[in-house]
């Protein structure tokens, strides 16, 4: 994952959060689809950030 912010840190572990709330199951399912599908799903919480004035790239 190549997002180093300053507050990358407090995002994306809140983030983190977020995604054991799925459920460790899910998590696993996706992690074997490979990096790709889990990166869609990253996009999609960085892309939520950016309407915060956080300041996080999505590449």
């Amino acid at each position: 994952v190549k997002r180093s912010a300053p507050q990358g840190t407090t995002v994306q572990k809140r983030k983190s959060l977020q995604l054991t709330i799925i459920s460790p199951s899910q998590i696993q399912q996706t992690a074997k689809l490979g990096e790709g599908e889990f990166g869609e799903v990253y996009e999609g919480f960085y892309r939520e950030d950016l309407n915060n004035p956080v300041g996080i790239p999505v590449a």
